[in-house]
This record gives C-alpha cells, sequence and structure tokens, in this order.
C-alpha cells in the first residue's frame, strides 16, 4: 500500500513541478539554498520591524492579531484547497490515468490529499512559521523563545495546513453537485453568475463611496478609521476563529501545561473528527463523484456533437 501511494504522490508531484529533482540537483540544491535563507531572513526582519509598525500605525502586535492573521490566511486556503481540490479529485484529466493504475481508489483519493498538503506545508513554510517565529523572537522576554517554544510552533506548522486540506475535501463534495447542477442549467448558471457580480458590484461601489465621501478625503483621517475598524474588528474576528483560537493559545501557552495540553487536545479532536469525515464520506463519494463527473462529461460531448 505504502509502495503505491509513494508512487501515485511522486507521479502527481513530477507533473506539478516544473523540473526533475535527480535531473537537476545543482538547481534544487540552490533553490533550498535561497529557501533557507529567505526563511531565517524572513523571522529576523518581522522581530526587527514590529516595534515600527506599531509606531507607524498604532496597531499594538500582540497574540491577538496573530490569531487574526493566522485565521484570515486559512479563510483564503480553505477556499483555494475546496477549489482546488474539486477539480483535481473530481474532474482533473489525470483521472482517467490514476484510476486505471492498479491502485485502490482510497490510494488514489489520499494520493491526492497529500499532494495537496505538501503544497499548503510550503506556503506555511515561509509565511506563518517566520511570523510566529519572529514574533516569539521579539518578545522572547515574554514567551521565552527556547526549544519549547520553537518546537510548539514548529509541530502547528505540520497541523495547520492538515485543516484547510481536509476541509476542502469536505466541502468539495457539496460543491461539485452544485457545479454539476448548474452546468446542467445554463439559465440559472448565468442566474447566480449575474447575482454575484451585482454583489460584488455593489461592495466595491460602496467602498468607493466611502473612501470618497468629503470628510475622508484627508490621509490622515482616512488611516485613523481604518486604524480604529482593525482595532475594534479583530476581536469581533477571532470569535469566529474557533480551533484556530487554541492553535494560537497552544503556542503562547508558556509554562502552563494545563493551557498547552487543554487547547492542544482540542485541536488534535477536531483534526480526528476531520480525518474520521473524510476518510468516511469522502472516500466512500469519491468514485461515485469521478464516474458522475466522467459521465457527465462524456454527454455533454455527445450532446455538442449531434
Amino acid at each position: 500500500m505504502f509502495h503505491r501511494l509513494k508512487t501515485l504522490v511522486a507521479m502527481q508531484l513530477a507533473n506539478r513541478l516544473a523540473f526533475s529533482i535527480k535531473r537537476n540537483k545543482g538547481r534544487v540544491i540552490a533553490g533550498i539554498a535561497v529557501k533557507v535563507t529567505l526563511f531565517f531572513g524572513l523571522i529576523f526582519l518581522i522581530a526587527m520591524l514590529i516595534p515600527t509598525f506599531q509606531g507607524l500605525t498604532y496597531i499594538t502586535v500582540n497574540t491577538t492579531l496573530l490569531q487574526a492573521i493566522l485565521f484570515f490566511t486559512q479563510i483564503f486556503a480553505i477556499i483555494a484547497c475546496t477549489i482546488g481540490l474539486m477539480n483535481t479529485l473530481y474532474t482533473s484529466k489525470d483521472n482517467a490515468i490514476l484510476l486505471a493504475l492498479p491502485a485502490r481508489h482510497s490510494e488514489i483519493f489520499v494520493s491526492k490529499l497529500i499532494v495537496y498538503y505538501y503544497f499548503e506545508f510550503r506556503k506555511n513554510l515561509l509565511l506563518l512559521l517566520p511570523l510566529f517565529l519572529g514574533y516569539g523572537l521579539h518578545f522572547r522576554q515574554l514567551y521565552g523563545f527556547d526549544f519549547a517554544f520553537i518546537a510548539k510552533v514548529f509541530l502547528m506548522a505540520v497541523i495547520i495546513p492538515l485543516f484547510p486540506v481536509l476541509i476542502g475535501a469536505v466541502l468539495s463534495i457539496p460543491l461539485v453537485f452544485i457545479v454539476n447542477y448548474l452546468k446542467r442549467h445554463p439559465f440559472l448558471n448565468a442566474l447566480v453568475v449575474g447575482i454575484l457580480m451585482f454583489f460584488a458590484f455593489l461592495g466595491i461601489s460602496s467602498l468607493v463611496s466611502i473612501i470618497t465621501q468629503k470628510e475622508h478625503l484627508r490621509l490622515d483621517a482616512f488611516i485613523e478609521i481604518l486604524r480604529n475598524g482593525v482595532k475594534d474588528g479583530i476581536p469581533l474576528f477571532n470569535k469566529w476563529s474557533l480551533f484556530y483560537g487554541n492553535i494560537n493559545n497552544f503556542i503562547f501557552s508558556g509554562n502552563q501545561m494545563g493551557v498547552l495540553f487543554g487547547n492542544l487536545g482540542i485541536v488534535l479532536g477536531v483534526l480526528a473528527g476531520l480525518l474520521a469525515l473524510v476518510f468516511t464520506l469522502s472516500i466512500w463519494t469519491y468514485f461515485r463523484l469521478t464516474a458522475f463527473t466522467f459521465e457527465q462529461a462524456k454527454t455533454n460531448r455527445y450532446h455538442s456533437q449531434m
């Protein structure tokens, strides 16, 4: 099983990566060296720029702000993974090749999730990981920038990418049904697109109207409104962060063992629930939805040729 899984993952990674490791060892080593340098450079840069950021914006850089940034980035990661996994799981052209291989459908499904996890993990290495380490380095007297703190950050860096991938795998199921339904009903599809465009136009118009109001023409007044909005909005935004708040609390729990293990238990419990949901619901429906999507594509091609 693991050998087949490894082969499936390697095939898909080779498809998505621009070069082969075996043929371009020098290029790979150079790329790794650049990324490692960038990684440590970002940590020190963030640590040094925190006072400057606070001085310019008057926004306090604390764990509440970090929790909001974490949650905000994860919202976009979940959306991207949901749309991406819908395409790669159910409509990708490589499904015809992979399903013809001597491998179980569950192995193909898991291999696709592993590939997505790999790319999510890479993003976190150069985004969330330097952010939390840079913050911890700057406030090392408060949180103790020691092995325990660094280990907690790296542990969460491994766990955090699992959430958008697993949530995306679950949400991609209703999404593919909706997309297929809209494809079969062009008028309804056009109506939905029109409604979305209308609301997008309404939102942009409202934003432009607020910015161009007479009393907001001054730059300093606009910055003050934006600053107050951020300060007031972050606590409200964080109320919706659910288990991402527990991730943040776990990292900055210090030596409080009750807080540390309590938050870790919640995070692992949510992760276990998502894994159970994915491996019972998603895998069960994977082959059926893939077969349905291919059948629908054949039907559409047949009607287009008539």
